[in-house]
């Protein structure tokens, strides 16, 4: 295992973990599969299978021995320096074959650990050869019909010194798997409110499924009796853990073979399940990236990320990744975009490509939105030697949005950044031999230094109301322009042009403008109160959350090129203002004289709007108090015509005196930004 610093030009530590000892007498393979890290103790979880009989394991361990010398699954803890703090094996320790596949740790600084189990050796008269599990187990150790190598999945809790087993249980056949492929457990995940999730593939008829499950059974086979499942358990308790769902995740009708590989899990309890199928019927929803695999890719595989409900019952999306790829990690970040990862055989989708050169072959990693609707980003990874070696066995993503992809390679073209701690092959040119890998995508980073009325510039902002945000890399580079007809559909305004986005509250706003230094937005129609959160994504790069401060309305003049007259206009249309604002265009109102003024900001009207419409109407009442000069106007009219645009239809007071005059509106004690005039002649 080793550690590099934030640059990857330095190694912080490297150690190996292993035993020299087999079950035969000679120096076996000991391989670590995957790893966690743990927030709480601030500290990296190691899960593996151990053949050696000598692995290190730790004072007090769980289980410290394997008595066969054979495979048998293990966990190991290390410190932040790397030094292994806790280790203990984790199986029957029989003659059959174990693997540790997975493992996940909570806030508690709990592990968990997912892999496979046989049962060679475990009959109901020797159930010290079972796998070891815990009292409310959906499928006990011991639950076995008889000697058999085909083993079942497991998912098992440990808690923090790997000392005590909270929790565990197999998942497959409660029969013992007599019959069929077996199940595997290949994925886990732990949501915050501790909920953890378990995804793999099973060949097992008799899967323990739930009353209400997506898929209750397992699909005919056509050659590859194997599909993939995912299982949802509650929090761990003294009391152990109670399966809230378990479901099959296969194609409707005939199965060609398909497997779940990952999983990913949000605050809601929405499951992200990744993976691959080889099943042109595979589900896939309509508003998918890709809902129709290419059947060329049927010689290979088609890769998929699967959204499904809380309870299990049913997808809220699903979609396939490409064509010919296997699907081989995922993960979720904290404004719902979903990563992925994997090796790819054939034509791929590049989006904002890191390596626009490679269209073919290789590992790929993608970014989706979380509507499962778009590629925010997509790209091929690895060299151009053509062997497309480039395999990805690891993905992680930080909170800016970088994302950490590994694995290992063999093409000696493999691109390295100057100063890389290892910038070539150690052993080229030697047959199969592989070294491994590290890379990081960073992207420019979008950020945030001001979000205001658009009129004005005060600091609050409110539902319904223009709003101006500024920043830098807000849009890509020379990306400059307003929304046009083109971006509305059935009659609905845009969330995004060009890749920008923008949320207020986690909720889409409405895009017009965009450009590197400044987005303007209109915001939802829903209530704000307090401070909210508003994020820019551009291309698949969010900002970090810029907290703004929220009131019931926002009241502002809109005012001609910048300030500080207002936008105003006669009963004939023509621009009011003085004669040199706009020359041969605009001239002074007149006392007397009713003109239209707009405005923005002023709340909820008497029609409440409808969140996206093109069409917007609905009057003010009462209408604001306009103070013209120090003289109350009279407001004939006060409402919504357009998105977010006021009109106020006033009479200009009679003994408003010539020249620029201040101009006021306050509205249920909030009053437009000062400094806006009128300009008035006789």
């Amino acid at each position: 295992m080793s550690a590099l610093n934030s640059t990857g030009t330095a190694l912080l530590y490297s150690t190996y973990l292993g035993g020299s000892v087999s079950g035969g007498g000679n120096p076996g393979s000991d391989i670590a599969s995957a790893i966690a890290w743990d927030s709480l103790d601030n500290a990296v979880y190691v899960v593996g299978t151990a053949i050696n009989s000598d692995f290190p394991t730790t004072p007090g361990a769980f289980q410290n021995k394997n008595p066969s010398g054979l495979y048998l699954p293990f966990v190991a803890k290390f410190s932040a320096t790397g030094q292994l703090t806790k280790s203990t094996f984790l199986g029957a320790g029989g003659a059959g074959y174990e693997y540790g596949l997975g493992v996940a740790a909570d806030s508690l600084g709990q592990a968990y650990i997912v892999g496979y189990t046989s049962y060679s050796h475990c009959t109901p008269q020797s159930v010290q050869n079972c796998f070891p599990t815990t009292p409310g187990a959906v499928i006990p150790g011991s639950n076995v019909a008889g000697d058999s190598n085909f083993g079942n999945g497991f998912v098992s809790v440990l808690n923090p010194s790997l000392s005590t087993l909270l929790y565990s249980t197999l998942l497959g056949d409660p029969n013992g798997a007599s019959n069929g492929y077996g199940s595997e457990a290949f994925g886990v995940t732990v949501d915050p409110n501790g909920n953890f999730y378990v995804v793999g593939q099973t060949g097992a008829a008799t899967l323990p499924v739930n009353s209400g499950a997506f898929q209750k059974t397992l699909a005919p086979s056509n050659g590859v009796p194997v599909v993939g499942f995912a299982a949802k358990f509650g929090p761990v308790s003294a009391k152990g853990a109670s399966l809230l769902y378990l479901t099959y995740l296969e194609a409707a009708g005939l199965s060609f073979g398909d497997i779940a590989t990952g999983v990913a899990a949000d605050s809601q309890g929405n499951a992200y399940i990744g993976g691959y199928t080889h099943s042109p019927a595979f589900p896939a929803t309509s508003s998918a990236i890709q809902n129709v695999c290419d059947p060329n890719s049927f010689l290979y595989n088609c890769a998929f990320v699967v959204k499904l409900n809380p309870t299990g019952t049913g997808l809220v999306w699903s979609t396939f990744v490409e064509p010919a790829s296997f699907l081989t990690a995922i993960q979720l970040d904290t404004q719902g975009n979903v990563y992925v990862a994997g090796n790819n055989n054939g034509f791929f989708q590049a989006v904002n490509a890191v390596e626009p050169s490679l269209n073919q072959g290789g590992a790929f990693v993608a970014k989706i939105n979380p509507a499962g609707s778009a590629l925010l980003f997509s790209s091929l990874m690895g060299g151009t030697d053509g062997t497309g070696s480039l395999a990805v066995t690891g993905l992680a993503v930080d909170a800016p949005g970088n994302i950490y992809i590994a694995g290992y390679d063999r093409d000696t073209t493999l691109p390295t950044t100057p100063g890389a701690f290892q910038t070539a092959l150690k052993n080229p040119g030697t047959g199969n031999s592989y070294d491994g890998y590290i890379g990081k995508i960073s992207f420019p980073g979008v950020t945030i230094t001001e979000v205001a009325n658009a009129e004005g510039e005060a600091p609050t902002i409110a539902p319904n109301t223009w709003v101006s945000i500024k920043g830098t890399n807000l849009a890509k580079a020379g990306d400059s322009r307003i929304w046009q007809g083109s971006d509305f559909v059935n009659g609905q305004m845009p969330t995004q042009l060009d890749g920008v986005s923008v949320t207020v509250n986690g909720k889409p706003a409405y895009v017009y403008y965009i450009s590197p230094s400044q987005v303007n937005i209109l915001t939802p129609p829903d209530a704000l109160t307090g401070s909210v959160n508003v994020v820019v994504t551009n291309n698949a790069v969010s900002s970090a959350p810029y907290l703004a401060q929220t009131q019931p309305e926002s009241p502002s003049f809109v005012v001609f090129n910048g300030g500080p007259y207002i936008a105003a206009v006669h009963a004939n249309g023509s621009l009011i203002g003085p004669a040199t604002l706009y020359p041969g265009a605009s001239t002074p109102a007149q006392p007397g004289e009713t003109i239209v003024i707009y405005a923005n900001g002023f709340g909820p009207t008497s029609t409440p709007v409808v969140s996206g419409s093109s069409l917007q109407s609905g009057s003010l009442s009462p209408a604001p108090v306009i103070d013209m000069g120090g003289i109350a106007a009279t407001v004939a009219f006060a409402g919504l015509v357009a998105p977010g645009e006021f009109q106020f239809n006033v009479v200009v007071p009679s003994t408003l005196a010539d020249g620029d005059q201040p101009v006021t509106a306050t509205y249920n004690g909030f009053t437009t930004q000062a400094g806006t005039l009128l300009t008035v002649h006789q």
